[in-house]
Parts: C-alpha cells; structure tokens; sequence
C-alpha cells in the first residue's frame, strides 16, 4: 500500500512540475495580444502557427481561429481547404467551409464578367489579389500608371483585413517614375538565336550565357549550350561555346561563377553540378550532394568569400509542400523556395537551410542573387505582391551570423519589373547595372542591362584585383586567404587564375581585413586594408610576387612581415599581428635553419632612437615566435634603424614600406 501512495505520489508530483513549467514557458496575455496584433498585420505563416498553438485554451483562442484559417488558406486552393479542415476541428471556423470551397471551385471556371464580384467575396484571400493583378495588367504593360493604380483602388477596401500586398502594389504604381531607367541590349552578344541566362563576373569583364542554337537540335528542339562574351573596348565581344560544358544531350546553364573566376556551378537536367578553372579549360566536378537533396534545384548564387550557396529548390520543408505542393506546374512557380547551404572549416557543404518565411512564401521563389556586400539579397517573387506574376525583390540581411534574419522585401520599382515573370536578375559590383534577359513580343529573348534606381543599389564594397607571380614573372596558381585582424579567423578564400596568375577579391566594408598567399612550397606573403571608416567603394590594384621556402633556403632571401603592427613609436606587438607571426613559426619550426629577425625604420627620428626602436621590435617578434615553439638558439635579431630603405624617404608611402620588419634563413655552419 505505502508503494502504490508512493508511486501516485511521484505522478502527481512529475503532473506539477510538468504542468508548471508549462505555464512558465506560455506566453503572457500581453505577449500573446502582442503578437496577435502582429500576425493581423503580417499573415506570417510561422509567426501564426506559433499564436495558434499558444492560444489554445486562453481568452483570444477563438480569435486567432479565425486569423490562422485565414493565413493557412490565403491560397484559395480546394487542396489547401481540404487539407485544413481535415487536421483542425475548431467550431469557430467550421462554418466558414463551405464559402470557401465555393470560392475555390468558382475559381476554376471564372470568366471575365464575374471578376469583380469573385474579388469582392474571396478578399483578402490570394486568388482575389492576382485577379487585381490581371485587371490592371494591360494598363501596367502600357505604362499607364494612375489609371492602372485608380483600378486597383477600387478594390481596396475588399482587402481591409490584410491589405499587405495591395498596399505594396499601390506604392509600386504611385512611385515616381524614374523615364531614364531603360533596358539597354547588351551589343557583341545577342544573336538571331536566343541569349538568356546572363551571369556576370565580378570583376565585370566577362558574362555567361544560355544560347538556344536553333541550327543544332536535340531531340527535335533547338540545342541549348552555354557561352562566354567577354568586354571589349565599345562593347561586348562575339561570344565563345564552352565546348566542354556543353553537350547535345542535356540543357545547361551558368548558374554561378566565383568572385575570382576560378569555379562555376552550372545547370544540367534539373541538377546542379561544379566546374573547375585549369590551364586546358574548364574541368567539371561532383557538386555536394547536401546541394542536390530537391526533385529540382537551380538559381544559383555564390558569396564572395566562397562560403555560402544559396539556390531556389523543390525541397520537403517548402512553405507550399504538402497540400500545396503542385509538381505539375510546368513553370515550377508553386513549388520553389530560395535554401542557403553553408561551408564548413572541413570544406563540407551544411544541410540546405531554408532562409525562412520573410523572403520564402506559399508560391515561387527563385533566382536569389547574394550581392559581394554579403547583405544585400535580389530574389523573384510570386508572394510579396507584385505587378504580376514574379517581381523582383530586394532585402537586407540583418545579422551577420545568420542566414534566417531579412528585412521585409521591397519591390525594386516599376521601371524594371512588368506584369510577366522577372528573374534571373544579376547585379553588377558596383551596383550600378543589372543583367538580365527578356523575351520580345515574338519570343525572342535577348540579354539586357538596367540602370539600377540608386535606394534600391546595394553596399559599397572594397575590390582587390592584381597578378601572382613568382621571381621570373611568370603567372603564378595559389588561393588566397582573408581574415578579420579582429577576431584572426579566416572569413574567405580564392584562387589566382591558372593560365594568367590573375586574381580578384571582394570584401564588404566596416572591418579590417588581412590577406595571404597560402601554399605550401611559397612565403604566405601578406597584406592588410582598413576599411572600418570608409563609406566609399574602394579599388586596389596590387600584383604580388611570391618567393618560395626553397630560394629562402638557399639563397638566405629577406622576406617582410607586412601583417605585424605596432603602435606608433612603441614595441608592444598589437593583437592583430597574431595570424602572420604563427605562419612565420610554423615555417621556422619545418625547417632547421637559423633565422634573422631584422626591425627597420624609416629616416625621421635620430639614428640612436631608430636602432634601439628597429632592436626592441625584433627582440618583440622573437619574444613571440619563442612562445609559438620555436628554438629561442636559432633565433637571431637585429635592429637596422634607417640604414637599409627599400623605398625613398621623401614620401608618406616610401616611409610606411620602410618601417617594417623582415625575416630570412641564415646558412647553418
């Protein structure tokens, strides 16, 4: 008897606690209200979701019914009712079943006469919206902005309840028109056969394109293949087949190409796959197979430091799978949401992540382009209501440790989007012009670029573009490596080209960032710039010659330690010079030579204090590289004050060069 009290004992006891930490963890009736008034206003799917199941058993339960049917149902879809009114039973919203499937069923066999009335009874639910859409399509297609937004008003007050994205239609129609914004051809590239697809480099000097061969036919159809145009003087020079990324038996397009020109992810059959930068051309590769997880992926965008891949997929967590997942749209336009896979320190490629219902919603999603700023993000969209059928948007990204965090998309103006779908927008790194493609009236298409309204431009960026190089001036292949000098982790890498050593970076304003050529048989030869205070776009052209270990071996060559700083006049080694002093010990602790540490000064100052200032420098990175590991008997150190400049004193820059410190290998005796 004593065990059965106290087993039911121990029950009850576990039902408090349980019970208890339920009613710690609920929301309060202010937070509730709170974010109630929220989901009125924004019909956010997952914000709703976690109200409805807050709600249950409180005071407003029966409002937020009303509010989640009409968030779950925004799509007006028989399956989507269907698919609601068989997982949730609440009596408040039993009712409202048969308008809705009423609704639903009218609007499979509407004609034109019964618009108007249709609106009136299903706003604000979505299939009243697009038919505002089509009403004021023909007007929007002519230009005729204040007659097209006078229509649309007309049927605002049916939207009281959400008013969203008639809203944002409205303030789409009433802007100001910018007349000098107009689609330009872009000349050397169109053909009579049709160019789309457009993927421009970062360094703007060669573009990537779909060409649709109307002489060359795969299975009755015109060949689609990929090109290459690069710039000219005037205009774009006659594009190149990729001979290697092309083929008669598949469709392939550009998706992506890195910053530095040295990678690309291309598309082929509903998969997307990688391709390398060799000497001999283009050499392709197995893509991740995280990235490929979807029945359909495409749209690819890759971030400057080379780290994140965000793309548009069919993938089982969509904000439209389940009920609404139509896998028969031939456009996919219900089916894709925009995903971000993430890079590890393995190199391996993370789950994709959907970016989350700001940017995602129940219909298309596609074409994301991440612009170098790493902030500003272009997307098409069927959902944020638009002139038609997909607009393009544009959000910031709001935290830099995440991938889930936007502001709330604004559609980038009249002036680029029309009644039909627009996408596959890609914007330059200036953020002056966007390339895209366009079909005329007699489907044709050809690639275009748009001036870009300047609110709607992204983020400054910094660029560095140079050649690597070894001591006879040949080119040069190594990668790249950039770090923040604040927390000395490496944020991003890149790669010289193999045929030419050319290279190309870049880096979003607002951090100090060190830079290196990493490889193993070379000096990681390295360099900094401050871009904390700067507002401005910034360009810095810079070659770099590389030595190797060997020639530092052999022919005791001096190298520089360009990433170690001091305060000025002081000895005291700042934080930041931590990442290229544990190269430097690495590299002293793989070979058995002795080394020279040297500190140098510019002219200004006398020759006693510029010696005992060059010494204690030394003596400083000694300190440290002992630290590190390395044999404090094979470290030697000499202060030269001013007596050996690699530059002239009589400038700024020449004095900067000389005061440094520099390291070389003594031969063993």
């Amino acid at each position: 008897m004593n065990m059965k009290r106290n087993a039911i004992a121990c029950i009850a006891l576990a039902a408090a606690t349980f019970l208890s930490a339920a009613q710690e963890s609920a929301l309060s009736d202010y937070e509730l209200q709170k974010l109630y008034d929220e989901c009125s206003k924004s019909w956010d799917i997952d914000k709703t979701t976690e109200l409805f199941n807050a709600s249950r058993g409180t005071a407003i339960e029966s409002q937020v019914d009303t509010l989640f049917h009409d968030v779950y149902t925004a799509d007006g879809t028989i399956e989507t009712i269907t698919d609601f009114y068989k997982k949730y039973k609440m009596p408040t919203v039993a009712k409202m079943k048969a308008k809705d499937m009423k609704l639903a069923k009218q609007w499979l066999k509407l004609k034109d006469k019964d618009f108007a009335e249709f609106i009136k009874n299903a706003a604000p639910n979505d299939k009243a919206f697009f038919l505002v859409q089509y009403i004021i399509g023909g007007k929007v297609e002519s230009r005729n902005w204040a007659e097209a937004a006078a229509t649309a008003k007309r049927y605002l007050p049916y939207f009281e309840k959400q008013p969203k994205k008639m809203n944002a239609l409205l303030a789409t129609l009433e802007a100001k028109e910018n007349t000098k914004i107009v689609p330009v051809p872009v000349s050397g590239i169109n053909t009579n056969d049709d160019e789309y697809a457009p993927v421009i480099s970062a360094d703007g000097n060669f573009i990537y394109f779909c060409r649709r061969d109307k002489g060359r036919s795969r299975t009755g159809k015109p060949a689609e293949d990929i090109f290459y145009s690069t710039k000219g003087k005037s205009m774009w020079n006659k594009g190149i087949k990729v001979e290697e990324l092309s083929s008669l038996s598949s469709n392939e397009a550009v998706e992506a190409i890195s910053t530095d020109g040295t990678s690309l992810i291309f598309f082929k059959n509903g998969k997307l796959m990688s391709a390398v930068k060799t000497d001999k051309g283009w050499k392709t590769e197995k893509l991740a197979s995280a990235i490929n997880q979807g029945a359909w992926q495409a749209d690819v965008s890759l971030s400057s430091d080379g780290n994140v891949i965000m793309f548009a997929s069919k993938y089982k967590d969509n904000y439209h799978s389940g009920a609404v997942y139509n896998d028969t749209d031939p456009e996919g336009r219900f089916n894709t949401d925009i995903y971000v896979s993430i890079k590890d320190e393995n190199g391996d490629w993370s789950k994709p992540i959907n970016l989350g219902s700001v940017i995602n919603t129940k219909y298309c999603e596609r074409s994301p382009f991440l612009h170098p700023d790493m902030k500003t993000l272009y997307f098409a969209s069927a959902g944020h209501g638009g002139l038609g059928e997909e607009d393009i948007f544009m959000s910031k990204r709001l935290s830099d440790s995440s991938w889930t965090q936007w502001s709330e998309p604004v559609n980038i103006g009249k002036e680029i989007n029309t009644p039909k779908s627009d996408k596959d927008y890609k914007v330059s790194t200036d953020g002056k012009l966007a390339y895209f493609s366009k079909f005329t009236e007699n489907n044709h298409a050809d690639i275009y670029s748009i001036e870009l309204p300047v609110k709607y431009r992204p983020n400054n960026v910094a660029t560095i573009a140079g050649k690597i190089r070894d001591k006879n001036g040949k080119p040069r292949a190594a990668t790249i490596k950039w770090e923040d000098m604040e927390t000395g982790k490496t944020i991003g890498t890149a790669k010289s080209d193999p045929v030419d050593g050319s290279f190309y970076i870049v880096l979003p304003l607002g951090k100090r960032y060190g830079y290196y050529v990493a490889s193993d048989d070379i000096y990681p030869t390295a360099n900094s710039l401050d871009l904390r205070e700067i507002s401005d776009a910034k360009r810095v052209e810079e070659n770099i010659t590389v030595t190797s270990i060997e020639d530092m071996l052999k022919g005791g060559k001096a190298v520089v330690l360009n990433n170690i700083f001091f305060d000025f006049g002081k000895y005291d080694l700042l934080p930041e010079s931590r990442p290229e002093l544990e190269r430097v010990a690495k590299i002293i602790m793989s070979n058995t030579e002795k080394v020279e540490i040297s500190g140098h000064t510019d002219s200004i100052g006398s020759d006693k204090y510029n010696k005992n200032l060059s010494q204690k420098r030394a003596d400083a990175v000694k300190e440290f590289l002992v630290k590190e590991g390395c044999p404090a008997d094979r470290l030697m150190t000499h202060g030269y004050g001013s007596e050996r400049p690699i530059e002239s004193n009589s400038t700024d820059e020449g004095r900067a060069k000389n005061r440094r410190v520099e390291m070389k290998f003594l031969k063993n005796e």
